[in-house]
């Protein structure tokens, strides 16, 4: 049976004061993956390496130290003296580097080069830098594949000096997985199907270019000018052939384009940042979303669907891994950590099943850094909705769907627009047009959308952004059903978390007014015209989407979801749960039983390391109608629950 994690933090401490090395890295490493996020466990593994002659690994996580302390604004070592070690280890590396033989020292020097790498910067996400950044455009490596991020839909760096912007928080970004780069490259068989798209950078430093094209089996040639500076440009090739350039080009992963026997031509996640289910049930969802409402009601609307966490970052990274929020530990989000190598996401389980897979939309919290560039294809990054309006995300979507119509394509796509409403931005102008002026006037407190208290006039904002997002919606709808037969696609709708004013006074923070978000699917076999009242997950989804692909992984069985009988299948979930784990805040969980209700909240406040202590937290135990019962075997199997999904971010008494 594995140990608490403060015991493994103490039995760690044990091994290193006996000067055990061995053992004390090997427990090291464990505390390290059961909480990355631990300072004490991170100083005790590169301790542990240094005194083993591990020189990378040390080097490592005593900087991975420096930047937590600097997040938890807490010092376990003080900063000049870090520094100190930081240096000094990395003169050993190098020592050890001019040892090694040739063969050895390239790959160690790449080991090297590793360790530092813009994918393992904890401290600062490269894609939410407001300032320019040097080679911004350009190469750069995330997990290791290379990988060009271009200029997206913007052509004035094109003409002038004066939108030459070098960061992804102003500009949209396009990104594909680089199979070369230099003047020469050959397209065959080995590389790709026929026919087949190839993305190319043609102009990398403000130079036009002059691209030759030659087919190897038809002879055929020719020649153009290209160049768009750092965008994509974007070649049909019906067969192999060389392509040639008199300045240097960067070469993507082709797209063959043909159709899998099995698959569905597109399979398409519509991502609704924000919307609260319950706002669309109470105040009708044919009044607020007709659009929606006409296209999915030939298809399953999830009434009892619910998000396992209370905002963007770690709710959206139980979609992609399946997985509950302190398994994934995308938690702390002034943490830029990745989601975990050894977790298989979404769209790597379609990728690998022969999906072109594209990611669209301005959502930070689903950066390429963050791990959610593994498995897709094409990664259209916007910041926010600032740089992704529905509108544009809507237009590029469709654009992408008509542009790769021969292959079969799995799209995720993200819409921010109803944070607008919580952040008090300018609104469409169809919205402010409809609202009284009254209603302009703020009736609520709080900052995030996540604390506001209700607002009967944000309601009513909000009830208009969402008809202005239904409304763009429906030009994908109608594209979909002019283009697609029933049984070619999957269609979903899905959301993260509700907003604070949307839920009524006296609710509990974890609550289902805040975390019954929709789920909405039409195509194959969920085309059946009907409501279903399952209570379901979001780390089900992974499940339900493959399931009606027909994907068949097995994968999806260390996921922590499971197929619901209504999607195929064998037995209903015995409850749901959702939790909150925000530093400097209380703890918050929700069970919800087939006949009874489960909330909790914690005394103290969560640390800046997500662990949060339950003694003599409130706990609240009531029966499906809502009434208060007493129940000691339900209520100690309530907090079974609750220990097991905290699992290593419980502190136990007097830790």
């Amino acid at each position: 049976m594995q140990c608490s994690y403060d015991e493994l933090l103490n039995k760690t401490e044990e091994y290193m004061k006996s000067g055990d090395w061995g053992n004390g890295l090997i427990h090291a490493r464990e505390a390290v993956s059961r909480n990355r996020i631990c300072l004490k466990a991170n100083y005790m593994e590169a301790v542990c390496a240094e005194n083993r002659n591990e020189w990378l690994e040390s080097y490592r996580y005593y900087s991975i130290l420096f930047n937590l302390q600097h997040i938890a604004k807490k010092e376990l070592v003080p900063e000049e003296e870090l520094l100190g070690k930081i240096n000094e280890i990395m003169d050993e590396a190098v020592r050890h580097l001019n040892e090694l033989e040739f063969g050895q020292r390239i790959k160690y020097k790449d080991d090297l080069l590793d360790v530092n790498a813009e994918d393992k910067d904890i401290c600062q996400n490269y894609f939410m830098r407001h300032e320019n950044v040097e080679n911004y455009w350009g190469i750069h490596t995330y997990f290791g594949k290379e990988y060009y991020i271009g200029r997206y839909g913007s052509w004035f760096p094109h003409y002038t000096e004066s939108g030459n912007v070098e960061n992804g928080v102003l500009l949209k970004s396009e990104i594909y997985e680089v199979i070369g780069q230099g003047r020469f490259t050959v397209i065959d068989d080995k590389s790709t199907d026929f026919p087949c798209v190839l993305p190319i950078v043609t102009n990398t430093d403000g130079k036009l270019n002059t691209i030759k094209v030659k087919g190897l089996n038809s002879g055929k040639d020719c020649s153009f000018l290209d160049g768009y500076s750092k965008a994509y440009s974007y070649l049909r090739l019906e067969e192999a052939g060389e392509i040639r350039a008199e300045e240097p080009a960067v070469f993507g992963k082709p797209v063959p384009l043909h159709h899998r026997e099995g698959n569905k031509k597109l399979v398409l996640g519509i991502f609704i940042d924000s919307l609260n289910y319950k706002f669309i049930r109470d105040e009708d969802l044919k009044t607020y979303m007709p659009n929606t409402f006409d296209f999915f009601k030939k298809g399953v609307i999830c009434n009892e669907y619910y998000s396992g966490s209370e905002f963007t970052y770690p709710s959206i990274a139980s979609y992609w891994t399946g997985r509950r929020s302190t398994v994934h530990q995308m938690l702390n989000v002034d943490a830029h950590y990745p989601i975990p190598s050894d977790m298989p996401l979404l769209s790597e389980l379609f990728h690998d099943n022969g999906y072109f897979t594209a990611k669209i939309g301005g959502n930070y919290s689903v950066a390429p850094q963050y791990g959610y560039i593994r498995g897709i294809d094409r990664f259209l990054y916007g910041y926010s909705e600032a740089v992704f309006h529905v509108d544009d995300v809507v237009s590029e979507t469709i654009e992408h769907v008509k542009s790769f119509s021969e292959t079969d394509q799995f799209v995720w796509i993200d819409i921010q627009d109803l944070h607008y409403v919580a952040g008090y931005w300018p609104m469409p102008i169809s919205v402010q047009a409809h609202l009284p002026v009254n209603v302009r006037e703020v009736d609520n407190e709080g900052g995030s959308s996540l604390y506001q208290t209700p607002s009967p006039h944000r309601r009513m904002v909000y009830g208009e952004q969402l008809k202005h997002v239904d409304s763009q919606l429906k030009y994908i709808y109608d594209y979909v059903l002019e283009n697609y037969s029933e049984d070619e696609f999957v269609i979903s709708l899905i959301s993260d978390h509700g907003n604070g004013f949307n839920v009524d006074e006296g609710n509990y923070f974890i609550c289902e007014q805040r975390m019954n978000v929709p789920l909405m699917v039409r195509g194959g076999e969920a085309s059946r015209s009907i409501y279903c009242d399952e209570k379901m997950e979001t780390v089900d989804y992974a499940h339900i989407l493959t399931r009606l692909a027909g994907i068949s992984d097995k994968r999806l069985e260390g996921m922590d979801g499971q197929l619901p009988v209504f999607f195929g299948g064998e037995k209903e979930k015995e409850y749901v749960f959702s939790q909150s784990l925000f530093p400097n805040r209380n703890y918050c969980a929700m069970i919800l039983g087939k006949d009874y209700k489960f909330y909790i909240q914690s005394a103290g406040l969560v640390d800046h390391e997500c662990r949060v202590s339950l003694e003599n937290a409130y706990a609240d135990l009531r029966n499906a109608e809502g009434e208060s019962i007493e129940d000691e075997k339900l209520l100690a199997d309530c907090m079974d629950i609750v220990t097991k999904w905290l699992g290593d971010f419980r502190k136990e008494k007097g830790a």
